[in-house]
């Protein structure tokens, strides 16, 4: 896939501000739902099917990647792609039990339904008509204008379509170890100049842009202005003319469905703000559920210049709706029926020790917690504070712990110090401007990392040379909060593993942790992760003691720290 990097870092860590097209669809539906998923991270119970579908998707990228062989007609090209299957199944359920077998333990129950063989070959074999239409329609073309480019052996796009026979194209190849060649025995069949168009030419040529699955690096776009981001399923573009298209592994008329339309629209403006005005010229879905292709009329250059309006005041929306130490339940006008697909945490209700749903969540009894020292309600700490000394010694942009480029310099007072980065590259781009001078800062976040303290500045943050502080609470840098003792019980529990752009490996256990008035997300990476957390269980009741205190996009983050923070299970 053409992707391109982030204008100001980020690669290692997804931001959960910048919009996408998941994010933009899940708050159309609801606001709720979004704000307990996308940013406090109370994830629903480990969803199967949705799990199953991506390794459906995967799978339809490994039919795309092989070389037919000579085909004189349609009717042999279909009878090859048929035969493929069996064996893109076997890979397909080998990846799948790697899946379930990374889940949290007591984290999802599932039945043999749940991972049917059979089904999974059925929808891939619902693809195969999909891929047709294309292929039909490059060989009613003649190959398109690019026939003899092909078969002279150029590369037609500066970044080919993903196959067996070519090495994968990473986005960040500086950070990818060199490797010996494969041998590929599959490689493409050209016919010479003036032949006709055979159907192995056409199943070549119309080959699309996809998500190349041998790829470990994320493979996004992102806006030129690095508020909003996209990973796009497939792109055709043969012809000339982009044509997008979102894989579903459901059926078109699943409560979801509705959102496709939005979804492609998103993806449509991205890829003219990241492609120099490009608009693509058909919009499609995919449903490998029930074989269903559903188009969309694609978007004129009058309603892109629209969306970049409406999607950047959506934007700016989401960042305002919550700040700090997220309340739960929701309160109106958030706190929904949970009757929108995808809700459930939204329809929560807390009365009489009890937490109840109005969707398919079973109802949870809760304890009263008393909060004796040293433990402390979430809402008690400390978030925004104000302090005043020396700006000096300005860095950066440098990567901070989640490789983002940004600002940093030191706060020094007396004998004392502290380390004043941007909370997200450019949400405090002027930070350098205060450099060897007296200051007052109000509105930093405080928290820690690799046990020093650290003061972290956004868009509510401010800087001023001002003298008179009488109207503010200065706090001193040795009072800075940077730990936490809490209790609660856990609502959701994920645990996710990846590959890092060097390819070493990652993992990364967080739960969610409510004291009955706040929630908030509990993260441990690597090492920290214990017997001790991989054995905890959705509805145990905790202490944890001596968490790290952080900020993810403006809302409280714990985490654990392997040398010091420790967890009771009540």
């Amino acid at each position: 896939m053409p992707v391109n990097r982030p204008p100001h870092g980020g690669h290692i860590g997804r931001s959960r501000r910048r919009l996408s097209s998941s994010s933009l669809t899940t708050f159309e539906r609801c606001k709720g739902q979004w704000l307990l998923k996308t940013q406090v991270g109370l994830q629903q119970p480990v969803n199967i099917p949705m799990m199953k579908g991506h390794v459906i998707e995967d799978a339809v990228c490994q039919l795309l990647m092989r070389h037919a062989p000579s085909c004189s007609n349609e009717e042999e090209l279909m009878t090859w792609c048929h035969s493929q299957i069996d064996g893109i199944v076997d890979l397909a359920m080998v990846q799948f039990g790697s899946r379930i077998d990374s889940l949290p333990k007591n984290s999802v129950e599932f039945t043999s339904t749940d991972i049917d063989k059979d089904d999974i070959k059925q929808r891939l074999l619902h693809c195969i008509p999909l891929i047709f239409e294309e292929v039909r329609r490059c060989h009613e073309q003649n190959g398109g204008p690019f026939l003899e480019e092909f078969r002279a052996g150029l590369e037609v796009f500066e970044v080919p379509a993903p196959c067996l026979s070519k090495p994968p194209c990473h986005p960040y190849p500086e950070y990818v170890q060199p490797s010996q060649p494969q041998e590929i025995d599959q490689k493409p069949i050209w016919q010479t100049k003036d032949d006709e168009l055979t159907w192995n030419e056409a199943w070549e040529i119309s080959r699309p842009w996809f998500k190349d699955p041998r790829v470990f690096q994320p493979q996004r776009l992102y806006h030129p202005d690095d508020w909003a981001s996209g990973e796009l399923d497939v792109v055709y573009r043969w012809s000339g003319a982009i044509h997008i298209i979102d894989i579903k592994s459901g059926k078109s008329n699943s409560p979801f469905a509705s959102s496709l339309q939005s979804q492609l629209e998103f993806y449509a403006w991205l890829w003219s703000a990241c492609f120099d005005g490009e608009i693509p010229t058909q919009l499609s879905g995919w449903y490998l559920g029930d074989g269903k292709h559903v188009e969309y009329q694609a978007l004129t250059q009058t309603e892109i210049e629209a969306r970049n309006i409406t999607y950047l005041e959506t934007h700016h929306e989401m960042k305002n709706l919550v700040e700090g130490i997220a309340e739960f339940p929701l309160s109106a006008p958030l706190q929904c029926e949970g009757n929108q697909a995808g809700c459930s945490w939204c329809s929560a209700r807390y009365e009489n020790n009890t937490l109840q749903f109005k969707s398919k969540h079973a109802d949870m009894k809760i304890p009263t917690f008393d909060f004796s020292p040293p433990f402390q309600q979430l809402s008690s700490i400390q978030s925004r504070v104000h302090v005043r000394g020396k700006l000096t010694g300005g860095w950066g942009p440098l990567p901070n712990h989640f490789g983002e480029y940004v600002l940093g310099c030191v706060l020094v007072v007396g004998d004392q110090h502290v380390v004043v980065e941007e909370n997200e590259p450019g949400l405090f781009a002027h930070l350098h401007q205060f450099l060897e001078q007296d200051v007052v800062i109000e509105n930093a976040s405080s928290g820690v990392w690799r046990d020093q303290p650290r003061l972290y500045l956004d868009e509510l943050s401010k800087i001023s040379t001002k003298t008179n502080t009488h109207e503010i609470e200065i706090t001193r840098l040795g009072l800075l909060q940077t730990r936490a003792n809490v209790e609660g019980v856990i609502l959701s529990i994920q645990q996710q593993s990846g590959t890092r752009l060097n390819g070493k490996p990652w993992t990364m256990l967080s739960f969610s942790l409510w004291d009955g008035n706040n929630i908030t997300e509990v993260v441990a990476f690597g090492s920290s992760i214990s017997n001790t957390l991989i054995e905890l269980k959705v509805g145990s009741c905790v202490k944890i003691m001596s968490a790290e205190i952080g900020w993810r996009n403006g809302l409280l983050q714990l985490r654990f720290d392997s040398r010091k923070t420790r967890i009771e299970i009540n």
